[in-house]
């Protein structure tokens, strides 16, 4: 049964949700990549991302895990990514 929340089904809200914390998370890559990687929070970024890519990956709960769990389940959940790399010629 879907449970409601004044007049918005419960999971309208979280895909509200999931999607502006998705945005927040391009938007700070965006100015990462605008500043040049410049006065950069790594350690916080890293966090956020790895964050979401095991919650896309369906295993938000691994968070608590080994280290090498998580990028193994991380690296698995992108490995359909698009990557940039700068080529020389």
């Amino acid at each position: 049964m879907l449970e409601v929340v004044g007049s918005i089904p419960t999971c309208s809200i979280l895909k509200r949700i999931i999607m502006e914390e998705q945005n927040e998370l391009l938007r700070s890559a965006f100015q990462i990549a605008q500043r040049e990687g410049k006065d950069t929070n790594w350690e916080a970024f890293s966090n956020n991302l790895e964050k979401e890519l095991l919650r896309q990956a369906g295993y938000e709960n691994m968070l608590e895990h080994n280290i090498d769990d998580r990028q193994q389940i991380v690296l698995r959940a992108t490995c359909t990514a698009k990557t940039y790399r700068i080529v020389e010629e």
